[in-house]
């Protein structure tokens, strides 16, 4: 198992277990993904997110296909393009 821990130097000066490294890293993905569409707007490619982050568009790619799966995001094809856009939180 790899967990991922962080030091509390603010109040309690001790190591914090904050799970598993790899559910991390995928949360903290999502929200970067998340986070650049909301600035970016609605109708953002792979590209248009992958340039935003600073990540291979492979990369964006590979989260946004786990995120549409999971439901995270709204998407359409224009032409060949998917765009995506944020869920309404109604």
């Amino acid at each position: 198992m790899d967990l991922r821990i962080k030091f509390d130097k603010e109040v309690t000066w001790t190591w914090i277990n904050q799970g598993d490294a790899k559910d991390a890293r995928q949360a903290d993905a999502e929200k970067k993904i998340l986070d650049t569409i909301l600035i970016l707007g609605d109708d953002c490619d792979a590209d248009m997110i992958a340039g935003e982050i600073g990540v291979s568009r492979q990369a964006v790619n590979a989260q946004l296909v786990s995120m549409r799966t999971q439901g995270l995001l709204n998407w359409k094809r224009v032409k060949q393009k998917l765009l995506y856009s944020l869920k309404d939180n109604k």
